[in-house]
């Protein structure tokens, strides 16, 4: 039997400035058709089970967001376009909306829709003449712009959720504002919805809901400059040895993580993908202390790790003497991205249909166990491939999921399902490499 931990990284920087506008819209926008998407399969497919990592940032601004649904009170201009009677009513911002509503891929995102590639097709006709031919453009124009982009952003969970929504999709007249205004209702209760989903999702048993330090700084660089040259010997660094208050600054992003986690999900995380999946000795050590009991870092961190040594392969790792730091405790945990099988879903399979892709990585589970240990790390970004797939890889997704559920070879697990079940089967790494 090979088991599959299969991690999903949500993650959106902190896209708020001082004064509480929003400068970039990806966080509502991936809301509205990714984590709403991604928790759709997980409902449709009970018995699949996954690793969902939340950066606590991403929830701070998702609530912000669904306040704003709320309130009425909206903080990002673009959002607030798709409400504004006159989108368009300045030269400043048909600026704004021209530079912001063609910003998406193109030929998965765009191309299929008619209505919406009308309005692509007439602006590339008179790009190069610039505020001239903004000026002249009609106000409708932006109106039906500013909505276009944001039923290209829905999910295809939504459009099968939301049949008027979908019949919108065809349309080639004018938006109404009565009409965008029922778009931004669509939107907000799809945005406050996200969280409880995966709570429900969490509290069923089905996923484990993992976190990231705070506002996803960088621990090893937090704590000790020199750890970059573990793996780079070399590498010019400061002069100074260590950020200032580095190791009080880490646990205070770890501690503020568990504390958002908690009030969000109800339980304290047991788990961690630091950011960017930089790990080191000092950062793990870190993470024990305020009690979690697994982290999660790339291939190439073990491989490092590995030079020089003898070791056969693990499914995860202890490492150093982290194992005995805290006697009477479960010892901290390591696992590590299968590179190769998460670069297939994250970039590879984009381009294959999604029956052939499935076949393939189902044929590669099939035999990692003959070829490493039991259990298949693969974790990569949640939320960015799918504009690249037809349909948000609906399809790529479904027919994953439905063949993992139905395989009698594999079954999928959460790491700290791992660990309870088969702790025995880590093996020991003496040091870690810093990456």
């Amino acid at each position: 039997m090979t088991e599959l931990a299969l991690c999903w990284h949500f993650h959106q920087p902190d896209y708020r400035g001082d004064d509480g506008v929003y400068r970039l819209p990806w966080t509502y926008l991936h809301a509205f058709k990714d984590y709403s998407d991604m928790a759709a399969h997980l409902e449709a497919h009970p018995g699949v089970r996954a690793v969902v990592n939340f950066v606590p940032v991403l929830l701070d601004q998702l609530d912000d967001y669904a306040d704003q649904f709320r309130t009425g009170a909206v903080r990002d201009p673009l959002l607030a376009a798709l409400i504004d009677p006159q989108p368009g009513a300045t030269l400043e911002k048909r600026r704004a909306l021209v530079a912001a509503c063609f910003r998406l891929n193109v030929p998965t995102m765009l191309n299929w829709f008619a209505g919406y590639r009308a309005l692509y097709t007439a602006w590339k006709n008179i790009e190069e003449e610039g505020d001239a031919a903004l000026a002249d453009l009609p106000e409708a124009y932006f109106a039906d712009l500013v909505t276009w982009y944001h039923l290209a952003w829905s999910g295809e969970s939504v459009r099968r959720a939301l049949p008027e929504l979908a019949h919108w999709l065809s349309r080639e007249d004018h938006f109404t504002l009565s009409e965008r205004r029922q778009l931004f209702g669509w939107m907000g209760a799809v945005v406050a919805g996200i969280i409880p989903r995966f709570r429900a999702l969490m509290e069923r048993g089905q996923i484990e809901i993992s976190t990231t330090p705070h506002s996803h700084p960088i621990l090893p660089l937090l704590l000790d400059f020199g750890s970059a040259r573990e793996a780079r010997p070399g590498l010019p660094l400061p002069e100074q040895p260590g950020y200032p208050g580095g190791k009080a600054r880490a646990e205070v992003h770890v501690a503020a993580a568990i504390a958002t986690h908690t009030a969000h999900f109800g339980q304290v995380p047991t788990g961690c993908w630091p950011a960017e999946g930089g790990v080191s000795e000092a950062t793990l050590a870190v993470l024990q202390a305020a009690g979690l009991r697994w982290a999660a870092s790339g291939g190439g961190v073990l491989a490092h790790s590995r030079v020089g040594t003898a070791l056969a392969d693990a499914p995860g790792w202890f490492v150093g003497k982290l194992a005995d730091d805290r006697p009477g405790e479960r010892p901290m945990a390591c696992f590590f991205r299968d590179d190769h099988l998460s670069d297939l879903i994250g970039f590879e399979y984009q381009h294959w249909h999604a029956g052939d892709a499935v076949r393939h990585f189902i044929h590669a589970l099939e035999s990692y166990g003959q070829r490493h240990s039991r259990l298949a790390t693969v974790i990569l970004d949640g939320e960015n491939a799918w504009e690249y797939y037809p349909y948000n890889g609906w399809y790529f997704l479904d027919e994953l999921y439905t063949a993992l559920e139905t395989h009698a070879g594999l079954e999928t697990t959460t790491f700290s399902a791992y660990l309870d079940a088969h702790t025995e089967t880590l093996g020991q790494l003496p040091h870690l490499v810093a990456g």
